[in-house]
């Protein structure tokens, strides 16, 4: 069969349903051609967000580097930091209950630029599980999308999530009166 038989069946199909048929297979039609514009822009702004995402650690790596070579080096260790990471998903980005005591007491942890600089950049980009009560419609979305990407979430992103202006207010003042110039 080539294109053309399939043309012509497909229009014989057509004209020989009733007017209501007619409106279920334009709509259908038109829903099929929406949801395959909006899946292929998705998967194209996928790729860019990650990449955007990535920034922030990618930065905080090179100005490590940067302290590093004035002789400000970091005093928490990869194991240690990897620790801060994990302890800060479970405190902030899985589900709906926050413990500000956890992220409060990480953040006192960070005694210069370096370790924070460090902890951005361990951090880099992890998956953010959003409260079913407090965001229903992104619940459902991360639900159906097997790959999380659109919760995708560098630390600063998950700072703004799962912490209010004023829980973040009181560990940018602790930063400032530490001397440490970073702020979420």
């Amino acid at each position: 069969m080539n294109g053309t038989e399939v043309i012509k069946r497909t229009g014989n199909f057509y004209t020989g349903l009733p007017p209501w048929g007619k409106a279920v297979f334009l709509i259908g039609s038109i829903g099929i051609t929406v949801y395959t514009i909006h899946f292929v822009y998705q998967k194209f702004k996928k790729a860019s967000d990650l990449k955007d995402i990535n920034k922030p650690s990618d930065l905080a790596g090179k100005e490590l580097k940067e302290l590093s070579n004035k002789g400000i080096k970091q005093t928490i260790n990869q194991t240690q930091l990897e620790i801060y990471c994990q302890s800060l998903m479970k405190a902030i980005g899985q589900g709906c209950f926050e413990d500000e005591d956890t992220v409060f007491n990480i953040m006192k942890s960070m005694k210069n630029d370096a370790d924070l600089l460090a902890l951005i950049k361990q951090f880099g980009v992890r998956y953010v599980d959003p409260c079913p009560v407090s965001s229903p419609i992104s619940y459902v979305v991360a639900w159906f999308d097997s790959k999380n990407v659109r919760f995708a979430a560098n630390l600063i992103e998950l700072m703004k999530y799962g912490m209010n202006g004023s829980e973040i207010k009181k560990i940018n003042d602790d930063f400032a009166s530490r001397g440490i110039k970073y702020r979420f």
